[in-house]
């Protein structure tokens, strides 16, 4: 049996991580695990060890880019694969400057293409997940 890919969820859409959480476990490819503080996603990441990281850009508590700095500046962390996921045109996000290489997924967005960008940034393959939009 092959080991789930560990997907890590920093959104502070509750409801949005609660049905994408869903819909990737439904695939049976993926372990995920949600957190819905964006200040606590580094202690998140740092207790789970991700394969990958989606992560919101536009949080209340802490935006995206701060947090993926933080990511990024542990050694241990460093390496994990990040994927923003936003429903804000990523061009105008403060912060993005410095997180210009961390691709990104605009919401909502089809359960088959968050599949993808996963499998693609963890270089797992996509294995063709169909259904509804996240």
């Amino acid at each position: 049996m092959n080991r789930k890919a560990k997907v890590l969820l920093i959104d502070d859409e509750t409801m949005f991580t609660r049905l994408l959480r869903i819909n990737l476990e439904r695939t049976g490819q993926y372990e995920v695990r949600e957190e819905n503080d964006g200040s606590k996603g580094y202690a998140a990441t740092l207790e789970f060890r991700p394969d990958v990281i989606l992560l919101d850009v536009m949080m209340r508590e802490c935006p995206g880019p701060e947090v993926a700095r933080q990511i990024r500046a542990d050694h241990q962390l460093r390496g994990i694969p990040i994927i923003f996921v936003t429903a804000t045109p990523i061009d105008g996000v403060p912060g993005r400057d410095e997180a210009c290489d961390i691709p990104y997924i605009t919401k909502p967005a089809p359960i088959a293409q968050i599949v993808r960008s996963i499998d693609r940034t963890c270089g797992l393959g996509a294995k063709g997940a169909e259904g509804e939009a996240a």
